[in-house]
């Protein structure tokens, strides 16, 4: 098992609740995102590293149906309790790794990943899973955040990122996005990123952090010292929280 993989479980294990709350918070945003991908109604969709399955969900008028898989059981039963509680009749959730896959070779028209490539030990074979299980001229994406491109702001980047969340990896920053989708031999690659801000409090809570922890202050440190030049932007506000600021790319391209 690779090495993360046992940090991913225990994390999202611990905050599958919390997790879901703010995937649902977000459901309108997601719906965007997965319009960039732009589906169409006969199409297959896999959600891979699925979580509580909001991408899924957001896909699921826009599909014919759509997969997820989590290697997070608790994940996926959080999706089929929402699966039940919204009465999505045309979405399935399974557990499973994202390195082998329980596919068969170009099953799905679309693959698309979001928010897990900084969590994976090796992007790499997921892509080249991704890109198996997708049909010849069918679409595969990501969604996540993005490092900066300078090695010593990236190392900071990592650092807040870690201090946040154990689960954390290594973030791609733009270029090596790009490199990793045409080394993976994918075609016609087109990109668009978005920024957007979110309030320090908010963020450390979603991965389980209580404002009154050692944690949840040393985090707040390291954004205070080093954010600006990581990249996050922060800023004070009037309620005595910080805001940070998140940048995600979104880059999808064609299988030959």
């Amino acid at each position: 098992m690779p090495e993360n993989q046992d940090v991913i479980k225990t994390h999202f294990a611990k905050v599958v609740d919390k997790y879901a709350e703010w995937a649902v918070f977000q459901a309108g945003n997601v719906c965007k995102d997965i319009r960039w991908f732009m589906p169409s109604p006969g199409e297959t969709l896999l959600d891979v590293c699925c979580g509580p399955g909001t991408l899924s969900f957001a896909a699921s008028p826009l599909v014919l149906e759509s997969i997820g898989i989590d290697l997070v059981s608790e994940m996926i039963e959080k999706a089929n309790e929402l699966k039940e509680e919204q009465q999505v009749k045309n979405a399935k959730f399974v557990v499973g790794n994202a390195e082998k896959m329980p596919f068969k070779d170009g099953q799905f028209d679309l693959v698309v990943c979001a928010n897990a490539f900084h969590h994976l030990s090796h992007p790499e074979k997921v892509l080249e899973e991704m890109m198996r299980v997708c049909r010849r001229g069918g679409k595969v994406g990501v969604i996540d955040i993005f490092a900066p491109p300078d090695e010593d702001q990236r190392k900071q980047f990592d650092e807040i990122e870690m201090a946040r969340d154990e689960s954390h990896g290594h973030s791609l920053d733009e270029h090596e996005y790009h490199e990793l989708f045409l080394h993976a031999g994918l075609k016609d690659i087109r990109d668009w990123k978005a920024d957007y801000r979110v309030n320090l409090t908010t963020w450390a809570g979603i991965a389980g952090l209580q404002m009154n922890s050692d944690v949840y202050r040393r985090l707040k440190s390291l954004l205070l010292e080093s954010g600006v030049a990581a990249g996050f932007d922060p800023q004070d506000e009037s309620n005595g929280d910080v805001s940070i600021l998140r940048r995600n790319l979104y880059i999808s391209g064609l299988k030959a």
